[in-house]
């Protein structure tokens, strides 16, 4: 039940349980937005003669919203501009290929592919899969997980992905064998290979779900996320009841 629930959250956040095709740049979208709004209140933040640096809890509760809304974004920039960053690189394909420019120096991101198992290749009699898994627990004793994907097409070939840190994602090498001969084959890509065998473009990349998420430092790391989403929530709601009381005042 509980993983059922996470789901449901899970596709809220990545398309609004919209369709695919809408959902998701919606949210891009808005998270666009988002940032180029979290940018120019930084910038404004900086340029005033008084800096918030601290909430004044005595003063009326305008002013404390104010502060509030102030304050803690001020705290929290990075943490929500990095969120906000990261959610663009998964939202965004244009973005992405920038990111990876960027980061690669100007190289671009090379497409995904998966090799094709041929059954011309066959020299030897079909071992079973469960020698392959017995391969890579004593070729590989550190990985903290292994996950083995059976293919799904006629030509597919097995996909065995070993994950090397718990808790997160990035540091996992994806290995692919021919169905019929078991011979590893070699795929294109960021998600294919050993993680300490990639380029520093392909490793930011692979890092961006679990920066997105905290979980690339550890419980500190999540925590920290979870705070910055939470400030990230409130600042809508803080900004607009600061403009709404503006607004009054003129108005008086």
């Amino acid at each position: 039940m509980s993983r059922d629930f996470f789901r449901i959250v899970l596709v809220g956040h990545y398309c609004l349980w919209l369709p695919l095709n809408i959902g998701k740049p919606v949210v891009a979208c808005g998270t666009l937005v988002f940032a180029f709004v979290m940018l120019m209140g930084l910038v404004l933040w900086l340029y005033r003669a008084r800096k918030r640096l601290a909430v004044n809890w005595t003063a009326k509760w305008r002013r404390k919203i104010y502060d509030l809304h102030n304050v803690f974004g001020f705290y929290a920039a990075l943490i929500i501009f990095t969120l906000a960053v990261t959610g663009l690189i998964m939202g965004f394909q244009w973005f992405a290929d920038a990111v990876y420019w960027i980061s690669s120096g100007g190289k671009s991101m090379p497409v995904q592919t998966v090799p094709v198992s041929d059954t011309v290749n066959i020299s030897q009699p079909l071992l079973p899969i469960d020698h392959l898994m017995q391969r890579y627990l004593t070729n590989e004793p550190s990985g903290k997980s292994i996950i083995l994907y059976l293919p799904q097409t006629a030509g597919a070939p097995f996909r065995l992905c070993v994950n090397n840190r718990a808790g997160t994602y990035y540091k996992t090498d994806y290995h692919f064998f021919d169905r019929f001969t078991l011979e590893e084959l070699t795929a294109e890509g960021i998600y294919s290979g050993k993680y300490d065998d990639m380029s520093v473009a392909n490793k930011i990349m692979r890092m961006n779900y679990d920066i997105h998420v905290g979980a690339i430092g550890g419980l500190p790391g999540k925590i920290l996320a979870f705070f910055g989403s939470l400030i990230a929530a409130s600042l809508p709601v803080t900004g607009f009841i600061t403009t709404l009381s503006k607004r009054k005042r003129k108005k008086l």
